[in-house]
């Protein structure tokens, strides 16, 4: 019999220390929706399938986890960009796709065992059966199971939550669009060479200076790798502006920063080039593969190139407009404060006006989000640990992930980012506000995005 689970897996490798927690996961019909077009998309050659998720979400494959006995051989779940992965909850949205042993040869869709009996309903969708499974548990969580036989496996698809709360959620909804996007690969998609450009694959604005991922997908595409480049069309005749040659065809992504000599333009894509493999039939020999980007994409000047830049012997530069100064005898005052920048308008007016920007040392071993937890109720000023929350942004020109709250207390609040930096030390850049004035929450996130780590 098939006792399906969902496992909840935590392990720290250094120690060897495996702990296991069961549950299970989930599927439900739903018509495909139009939001689905641009996520990301997850493909397994090998138990040939593919599923697509959010952009935002973040994607764990855990096969490697699992005995060659245990009948569970594909494992990759879906979590919401707010879960830290580092510190599962059980009560944690996630989004579940299995591949099991079917050694048994169970009929389609698939007849399951669960520690207690559990009827199905057989539904279709996107035109393919599932039995839906409904599965009420003791547990913080409930789980729904959309589960489908096909030759050796058994396929579930599933999402496990609080049923009672989250059926009306965002993220209900889009294990929903999850499901309406599984689906089969066709022997030729296993077979036929194909360059596919992912991202960027029309709209969108890239700013010059900024660091960008080029996503593409190949098959069949010879190991001597694959050409980027970027494609100014506005230009006659078209120019082509070399990103990398010689790349692998599997690797899929590329950082590419934009550079100074990039001209501003709405005419852009992205186009990747590559030979076949040789052994590939019928396409023996030297045939060459293309794809570009659907639509085009616009490139604009960084609205932040000409303000001010502020470079740490820490390793790390940030810039400023000239509305904003740094005030040194503040910041010599608070020594705990490696910057404190204020408004310019105010510089020479008694008493001197605090709403201000600063960037703050703190010397730790924690994460930026352990480190919050832990420390900041009692160690930043202004939080009111009822009225802070905490949630996961990246910013930068290099796309670094940090932990950003806000806290409000009486008149005046705080908005912070906490970033790791290069070594036992995080960074705390605050916007620090006031009743007599304020700096913008606009000018806090575009100061935000001009942080780098120095080469």
């Amino acid at each position: 019999k098939y006792i399906l689970a969902v496992i909840v897996f935590f392990a720290i490798i250094a120690g060897g220390v495996f702990v296991w927690q069961k549950g299970l996961l989930i599927s439900s019909g739903t018509k495909i929706s139009e939001r689905t077009k641009d996520w990301e998309t997850y493909r397994n050659e090998e138990y040939k399938y593919e599923v697509k998720y959010p952009e935002s979400w973040q994607r764990q494959v855990l096969d490697s986890v699992y005995a060659d006995a245990i009948s569970t051989k594909n494992d990759v779940r879906f979590y919401p960009s707010w879960v830290n992965l580092q510190y599962l909850n059980i009560k944690d949205p996630m989004i579940g796709v299995n591949v099991l042993a079917n050694t048994e040869r169970a009929p389609l869709p698939v007849a399951l065992h669960f520690t207690e009996s559990i009827s199905c309903k057989d539904v279709k969708v996107g035109g393919i059966r599932f039995c839906r499974y409904a599965v009420d548990t003791e547990a913080p969580t409930d789980l729904t199971v959309y589960a489908l036989s096909r030759g050796d496996w058994i396929y579930t698809i599933g999402i496990m939550c609080d049923l009672s709360e989250c059926v009306s959620s965002e993220e209900y909804k889009i294990f929903e669009d999850v499901l309406s996007t599984f689906r089969f690969l066709t022997l030729e998609e296993l077979t036929k060479p194909y360059i596919q450009v992912i991202s960027p694959n029309g709209g969108g604005v890239w700013r010059i200076g900024r660091t960008y991922q080029i996503k593409y997908r190949t098959q069949q595409i010879n190991e001597a790798g694959v050409a980027i480049f970027l494609v100014d069309q506005s230009a006659s005749p078209w120019k082509l502006i070399n990103i990398a040659k010689n790349t692998s065809p599997t690797l899929g992504q590329l950082s590419y920063r934009l550079s100074s000599d990039i001209s501003p333009g709405t005419k852009y894509k992205i186009l990747v080039t590559g030979v076949v493999a040789s052994a590939s039939e019928p396409y023996q020999g030297s045939v060459g593969l293309s794809d570009e980007s659907d639509d085009y994409f616009t490139i604009e000047k960084d609205a932040t190139s000409d303000w001010k830049i502020y470079r740490s012997t820490l390793g790390f530069e940030i810039k400023y407009p000239n509305t904003l100064y740094i005030n040194l005898s503040a910041t010599l005052e608070n020594q705990d404060s490696m910057a404190i920048f204020e408004e310019t308008k105010y510089r020479d007016e008694e008493p001197r006006h605090w709403p201000s920007i600063s960037i703050t040392e703190i010397i730790t071993t924690l994460t930026p989000r352990e480190w919050v937890v832990k420390n900041a109720v009692n160690t930043i000023q202004q939080v009111d640990d009822e009225r802070t929350q905490i949630e996961d942004v990246v910013i930068g020109l290099d796309n670094i992930p940090t932990i950003k709250f806000y806290s409000e207390k009486g008149s005046s609040g705080s908005t912070h980012t906490i970033i790791k930096a290069k070594g036992d030390w995080l960074l705390d850049i605050s916007l620090n506000s006031n009743p007599n004035g304020e700096i913008s929450r606009e000018i806090y996130d575009k100061v935000l995005s001009t942080f780098r780590f120095s080469e």
